[in-house]
């Protein structure tokens, strides 16, 4: 039996669908919005700025703030030679460095991290019997440094594990004297001195003793 002579057979079912189909698009247009874009709430602000006087060289910043961070990603030109690399960032360095005091209270230092493709590989260890204070071990390990960075191939050095010196002041709850800070000073000063004295007398000793056993 085919679809028109179905039709003309029942003509109840094809009035129910008929009606049906009346029924939703009257509904349909009834409830339709009569806008033509419907309202809806973008949660997100573009802040843009035209700054004629940026340099070329670099080609995006991305700026990504968290709940007590934020990170800032700056993407050279991909045309920038590798020698003028290093400068740039020192001249970030300066940048970020004057503006670190206009930063809200509670604001940590910005730390400027640029040695992402430094391969360290090498690692040299320096240590000591005794005889010799921290500031002196850093001391002779910043001439160390020094005296490489002036190698050939040689790009980096950084020390690692270096001792910050530290005062303890234990003082009695109860006390009420006051500290004398030059005084402080100066008897924290004398037993690295009294250690030094006495390594330039066994050395002037020990100098004298070998003259002499040459008839000098």
């Amino acid at each position: 039996m085919s679809l028109p002579e179905y039709s003309l057979k029942n003509k109840k079912v094809v009035w129910f669908f008929l009606f049906v189909l009346l029924a939703g698009g009257a509904l349909g247009f009834v409830t339709l919005g009569k806008k033509e874009d419907s309202t809806f709430v973008i949660k997100s602000a573009s802040l843009v700025c035209t700054y004629p006087g940026a340099t070329r060289l670099v080609h995006k910043i991305t700026s990504e703030s968290y709940y007590g961070l934020s990170k800032i990603m700056v993407e050279l030109d991909p045309a920038t030679g590798a020698a003028e690399i290093p400068q740039l960032w020192d001249e970030l360095r300066r940048k970020v460095l004057n503006i670190q005091s206009r930063l809200p209270a509670g604001a940590s230092p910005v730390t400027v991290a640029d040695d992402f493709g430094d391969v360290y590989g090498i690692y040299y260890g320096l240590s000591v019997d005794g005889g010799f204070t921290w500031s002196e071990l850093r001391e002779w390990a910043q001439r160390i440094k020094t005296a490489l960075v002036t190698v050939d191939g040689v790009q980096k050095v950084t020390l690692f594990g270096e001792q910050t010196p530290v005062v303890n002041v234990c003082q009695p709850c109860g006390a009420r004297q006051l500290l004398d800070p030059p005084r402080i000073d100066r008897e924290d000063h004398r037993p690295a001195e009294h250690d030094r004295q006495q390594r330039r007398e066994a050395g002037r000793g020990a100098r004298n003793t070998d003259f002499g056993g040459r008839g000098l």
